[in-house]
């Protein structure tokens, strides 16, 4: 490609609103500086009043488009902002997130010099100021522990790496719109997670390449109390789910873990049973107890190792209980 063909490349910055108007205006004022007449902004309501803006919150950008849709999927309304925006780059944001330097430039330099490459993304960080269990949970999830090879979702890789959809998410996602156009692939519009992971897996599957950055990191707002934090990782144990009953190979062994763990301690503690049989929940306990330690050690706090102490089963179970409700047959649910 050469310079001047780069030069007409243009982005999509893509936001579903659907929290309270002052966290799209802080995404807005944190994107405003990395802005050009090469980017546009297409912001969608999905479902109500509570994302509108006045106009002085609107950012000093002449191309900004709003959509307002009705109660619709996540992965409706990404579609349809597909639809009506302009990018070749479809950039795709969360509106709780903040941006802290131009991602936007780096997503585009790396699509640039790599035309192999159809998506990249990076990390969702804790934010600097956070409160302690927002701290707390995020180092939970950035831990190999709580979230296996996902934790890259939520922490810097050392470096750049060919990325999949366990590494890869809809908060910080860039994607060509030719690697859409080629292949027909849009958004599921069933699910209520995870419609990100079923595209990113079609695209993989029909030879689309992509590639974590870590330089691509943004910050992410985590949950401020338990029960936020459960039904976050409940969700995406369900969407989870969801994906493995429209595309069971992309279920490993690892999202079966936390839903089996549940299982076996229930049936440890209905049914009576050998020393032996208890081994795996010892095991359990200590590689939590290891894992909280050293958080401890890395915070140099150790009442985050204590909080983790607890965190890890917490997250685990949640997301466990998502996915046995996602499995789970319907007329056995309801």
């Amino acid at each position: 490609m050469t310079a001047e063909s780069a030069d007409r490349i243009r982005m999509s910055v893509i936001v579903i609103v659907s929290r309270g108007r002052e966290f799209i205006t802080r995404l807005l004022n944190s994107i405003a500086p990395f802005l050009n007449d090469k980017i546009e902004i297409v912001i969608v309501r999905n479902g109500g009043g509570k994302g509108s803006l006045d106009p002085a919150d609107r950012p000093p950008h002449g191309n900004i488009k709003y959509i307002e849709l009705p109660q619709a999927s996540i992965g409706s309304a990404r579609n349809e902002a597909i639809r009506q925006s302009r990018g070749e780059i479809l950039y795709f944001l969360d509106d709780d997130v903040i941006v802290g330097h131009d991602i936007f430039r780096i997503a585009l330099d790396g699509f640039n010099a790599r035309l192999d490459i159809g998506v990249i993304g990076g990390p969702n960080l804790t934010p600097p100021g956070s409160g302690f269990f927002q701290k707390c949970s995020g180092m939970v999830l950035a831990s190999v522990f709580g979230s296996a090879h996902a934790r890259f979702r939520y922490k810097k890789a050392r470096k750049q790496m060919p990325a999949d959809d366990s590494s890869l998410i809809a908060c910080n996602l860039a994607i060509r719109r030719s690697a859409l156009d080629n292949t027909g692939l849009f958004f599921n519009e069933t699910v209520i997670r995870n419609e990100e992971n079923l595209l990113l897996e079609a695209l993989g599957a029909m030879g689309i390449r992509m590639l974590y950055v870590p330089e691509l990191f943004i910050y992410h707002e985590r949950r401020k109390s338990a029960a936020e934090l459960f039904l976050q990782i409940f969700h995406y144990g369900y969407g989870r789910a969801q994906q493995a009953r429209r595309a069971p190979r992309t279920t490993s062994l690892l999202n079966l873990l936390p839903s089996a763990l549940i299982i076996y301690i229930l049936s440890v503690l209905i049914c009576p049973n050998s020393r032996l049989y208890y081994c795996p929940l010892l095991i359990y306990i200590a590689s939590g107890t290891i894992f909280s330690f050293g958080l401890g050690i890395s915070a140099r706090n150790f009442a985050h190792g204590f909080c983790a102490l607890w965190l890890f089963p917490f997250v685990h179970m949640a997301y466990g209980l998502g996915f046995i409700r996602g499995i789970a047959p319907k007329p056995w649910i309801r």
